[in-house]
């Protein structure tokens, strides 16, 4: 609704800071459109594809996320 379209994503995955050591685990990635877009289906297959980049099997996340990066009108 606001006309925007985003140049990239960023994809972060954390478990609980409140853990032992050996079982924390964090980490992010960016992933860069061929064209800026607002399309959902666009962004979303870019952040698979970024979560999978990052995501290790047999830790317990507490946290995950996308943030939209470099919106423009």
């Amino acid at each position: 609704s606001q006309n925007s379209l985003a140049c990239s994503i960023m994809v972060f995955i954390r478990t609980s800071p409140f853990v032992s050591q050996e079982y924390q685990y964090s980490n992010s990635v960016c992933v860069k459109f061929e064209k800026e877009t607002d399309n959902t289906i666009i962004i979303v297959k870019a952040a698979i594809e970024g979560l999978k980049r990052i995501y290790r099997e047999n830790f317990l996340y507490k946290k995950a996320g996308i943030i939209l990066l470099d919106v423009i009108s």
